[in-house]
């Protein structure tokens, strides 16, 4: 599992490069897909096989301000 949090102000992209993800329970994400995760919206990966993920953010990750909040 990952995430199962929400950003307050960072958009959050996720491209899948190996393996599916099932996303909040309801989708399901594979090889060569790209979703995006917006502001507010509460996020939670399922990992249903080996899996590679590269994440693009709007805003620098940043250890003092992760932007990087529990519901």
């Amino acid at each position: 599992m990952l995430g199962d949090h929400f950003h307050k102000e960072t958009i959050e992209i996720f491209l899948v490069t190996n393996g599916y993800v099932n996303y909040n329970g309801s989708k399901m994400f594979g090889k060569g897909d790209c979703f995006i995760v917006y502001p507010q919206e509460n996020h939670e990966l399922k990992c249903l096989t080996d899996v590679d993920l590269v994440s693009f953010l709007t805003r620098p990750y940043s250890k003092e301000e992760p932007d990087i909040w529990k519901k």
